[in-house]
């Protein structure tokens, strides 16, 4: 996978969730209608644009790694988590206020192959061709919020061994597992797994290593500013007895990690949200370079981020 995806930032959005299957990489991502204005050197402005895009899925070939169709969401959330489950043929995507939306995952490719861009939104100023959500959606009963106990948005999203996991953005995360079945609607039950996981979760996956299974994050918040600026870093944890024992991590070479996926050989590979500092490339990693300890200055500095903007 050696795309190249700085068309998203071209068009002024910022890539979120990824996930892929055996022909297509999906990448969402959110346009930020908050502009910045620099006055001298160092005061900046953020004002709001009166542009306003709904949030969107790209999709990219694996065969010729090219932009090949696009989705856009009936939604403005920052859809950070995106997860396929091929065995159900179904798309979830994060939402606003705590919700994860389900998709039927064959007919929004069918649609995508047929007009290149589908617009599910209600407003036809944006481009594609106009679909009702009702055509593609498929109804659950997932909204973190209720898991967590108080409102809150689920910052990433993952399918592992038939379950869906859903991992919280804050000075401290949360892990919460589904079960669920899929008849005309999905039936959920959620479970809290954790409410210990480090601060600024974007990103989580799974790996199994012959008898033990492993879970994998990736933490960022800023760049390069120097008040709150953070490298990007992913991290293992043995996962048993639905209990977390942290393994090892890696500090990236690159800031503002976001989606990660891994395969069944421990490549582990990543999307990162902005020019400055980052790139527009998937980033590869093995699962074995995370070997490094736990680093409390790192660790800090993502807390005095989030707490600084009050995320």
């Amino acid at each position: 996978m050696n795309i190249n995806y700085g068309k998203i930032k071209k068009d002024g959005f910022h890539p979120q969730g990824y996930a892929y299957d055996d022909d297509l990489i999906y990448i969402s991502a959110y346009y930020s209608h908050k502009k910045r204005i620099r006055i001298g050197k160092r005061i900046i402005l953020r004002i709001r644009s009166s542009k306003r895009f709904h949030s969107r899925i790209y999709y990219y070939s694996r065969r010729s790694n090219e932009l090949v169709g696009m989705v856009i969401l009936p939604t403005f959330a920052h859809v950070g988590g995106l997860a396929i489950d091929k065995k159900n043929n179904i798309l979830f995507i994060t939402d606003k206020l705590g919700k994860i939306e389900s998709y039927n995952l064959n007919k929004l490719n069918e649609y995508v192959r047929k007009y290149n861009v589908i617009n599910l939104s209600t407003e036809n100023v944006e481009k594609g061709k106009m679909l009702s959500k009702e055509n593609v959606i498929i109804k659950n009963n997932i909204n973190i919020s209720k898991i967590i106990g108080y409102p809150i948005n689920a910052s990433t999203i993952t399918i592992f061994d038939n379950k869906l996991y859903a991992a919280t953005f804050g000075d401290r995360g949360n892990l919460v597992e589904y079960e669920y079945q899929k008849t005309q609607e999905i039936e959920a039950k959620g479970e809290l797994i954790t409410r210990n996981l480090p601060g600024a979760i974007q990103g989580i996956t799974f790996y199994n290593d012959k008898e033990d299974t492993y879970l994998i994050t990736s933490q960022s918040y800023g760049g390069r500013r120097k008040m709150y600026g953070t490298k990007s870093c992913l991290k293992k944890y043995l996962f048993t007895d639905n209990k977390l024992i942290f393994q090892g991590q890696k500090i990236m070479d690159y800031y503002y990690c976001e989606g990660i996926c891994c395969n069944k050989k421990g490549d582990i590979t990543s999307i990162h949200e902005k020019k400055s500092g980052s790139t527009n490339e998937i980033i590869h990693t093995s699962f074995k370079e995370l070997k490094n300890p736990w680093n409390d200055e790192l660790e800090n500095s993502y807390e005095k981020a989030i707490t600084i903007f009050r995320l």
